[in-house]
């Protein structure tokens, strides 16, 4: 039995969890969202749609995502199967954050235009966003990857700056990066421990 070339078949197993973990595959596998409703547990049927979601490569497979039975359930306002959390995962997997400007919330549309970029290591891209939590996050989180202390210096907040370079200088082991960094007792801690492999990493 093949679930990926004859979905149906799923139908043929003895158990309903089986039958239920068997058509989560094969929504996964042939991009089928709309093969998710017929999951009678919402739990399930929620991760089948996740499923689909963080694979997905097409824009328009977004458009069948929201289901009137988990609409009308405890994930009413559930994130992630909505469309805009699919819109981010389908511009994250392709890498095109054109796929973004079909999310209508302000915030959701930048924090997936700043996942792509973060994905594409682009300060540069970074920069066109409007919203400072949205081009500070991205930023921070590329320089997490690369180290690039320019990057550090273009956030928008003291703390989002200095906790910035006390993430290179304690990655680094280089306390003479600590100097840039505006809060005394953030300073003073990063002087004594960075190098020694001690320091706390705080997250922006």
């Amino acid at each position: 039995m093949n679930a990926t070339k004859n979905p149906s078949a799923c139908k043929e197993l003895n158990t309903q969890l089986g039958k239920e973990v068997c058509t989560n595959y094969a929504a996964m596998i042939t991009h089928q969202p709309s093969l998710c409703e017929p999951i009678s547990d919402l739990n399930h049927m929620r991760a089948c749609y996740e499923s689909v979601i963080e694979i997905n490569t097409d824009p328009a497979i977004c458009e069948s995502i929201l289901s009137p039975k988990l609409n009308k359930s405890e994930f009413a306002y559930d994130f992630w199967t909505s469309k805009s959390y699919c819109y981010s995962e389908t511009a994250a997997n392709t890498l095109n954050d054109l796929t973004c400007l079909k999310i209508s919330d302000l915030t959701d549309r930048e924090n997936c235009q700043s996942h792509v970029y973060i994905l594409l290591q682009s300060g540069e891209r970074c920069a066109t966003l409007h919203l400072n939590t949205s081009r500070d996050s991205c930023y921070y989180n590329i320089v997490t990857d690369n180290y690039n202390m320019t990057l550090c210096g273009m956030i928008s907040t003291n703390t989002g700056r200095d906790m910035c370079y006390y993430y290179i200088a304690s990655w680094q082991g280089n306390n003479s990066i600590c100097p840039m960094i505006q809060d005394s007792q953030r300073k003073a801690d990063c002087l004594k421990w960075a190098g020694t492999g001690k320091a706390t990493i705080i997250h922006h």
